[in-house]
């Protein structure tokens, strides 16, 4: 992560809080995790896409200690 810690990361726009998510613990370590995700899965994160978009698509979780999503950030096609 760089200089910046995980709070920095959801602030700076880089990526979009996960709504009801629980505010992470002091010193609490996570981590990036590049997948492809469904619409219905990116809209419970609070992320609306085209609701017509049947593939998966590229995204980036932050993930806690607990392995819930804290953040996310949807790519441009990406191949893995």
């Amino acid at each position: 992560m760089g200089a910046s810690g995980p709070d920095e990361l959801i602030s700076n726009d880089d990526f979009a809080e996960v709504p009801y998510a629980p505010p992470l613990a002091t010193g609490e370590f996570v981590r990036v995790v590049r997948t492809e995700l469904r619409p219905a899965a990116l809209a419970r994160m609070g992320v609306y896409v085209d609701a017509a978009e049947t593939d998966e698509i590229p995204a980036d979780l932050l993930l806690g200690e607990n392995w819930f999503p804290r953040g996310v950030r949807v790519l441009e096609a990406v191949d893995f």
